[in-house]
């Protein structure tokens, strides 16, 4: 949005989740009805590192797997997405603690369309996951970074989201004591190394 521009007024709906560290994330609705996210930021949070955030879910959100983007401002530091329906951690309470294989397969396909994208999420809490008309999108780009020869370099792969996120993601899941078969599928993305070196079965 250029800074000139007249910021679009929302009302404020209600809060969505809890309270972060860079902001919070609020429920609006725009003159037209319509319903989105907004997630705010503080005062202090720079322009670029906003900017940025924008063009990395975009990026994303071009391949089908984040929220799309329907406003920003840089100077109010804000971004306003489509809403979700519910967290994917609300979705697997339903059901024991499961992650579905259809979800495991989506999961899977969501970690190599953000290398496709070259956007390395970073953040393999699962609460940046959600759930709308029953596909999982992957939300929170506050961590997120350029899959450059920087960081390929760093983590020593230029498939991070393939290789660590999805990791990451299992490692979590047994954290939460969830039962095996909501990383059955996606273990078998894991090499044998990575298998043996954590003790994932």
């Amino acid at each position: 949005m250029d800074k000139k521009s007249k910021p679009i007024r929302y009302t404020l709906k209600g809060q969505l989740g809890e309270k972060g560290k860079e902001g919070r994330t609020l429920l609006v609705e725009d003159k037209f009805k319509c319903q989105y996210a907004m997630k705010t930021f503080r005062k202090n949070k720079s322009s670029a590192k906003i900017l940025e955030e924008v063009e990395l879910q975009r990026a994303c959100s071009n391949l089908g797997i984040s929220p799309k983007i329907v406003d920003f401002n840089l100077e109010e530091k804000y971004i306003v997405m489509e809403a979700m329906d519910d967290h994917l951690l609300d979705e697997m309470k339903k059901v024991g603690g499961i992650v579905t294989p259809g979800q495991q397969r989506q999961l899977i396909d969501i970690f190599k369309k953000l290398d496709k994208a070259k956007v390395f999420q970073g953040d393999a809490n699962v609460l940046n996951y959600m759930v709308k008309n029953g596909k999982i999108y992957i939300i929170d780009f506050g961590f997120a970074q350029k899959i450059d020869e920087k960081v390929i370099k760093k983590v020593g792969t230029d498939k991070p989201n393939y290789e660590l996120m999805l990791l990451s993601f299992i490692l979590k899941l047994q954290e939460m004591n969830c039962p095996a078969t909501s990383y059955s599928i996606l273990k078998e993305h894991l090499s044998d190394a990575k298998k043996a070196t954590f003790g994932i079965k």
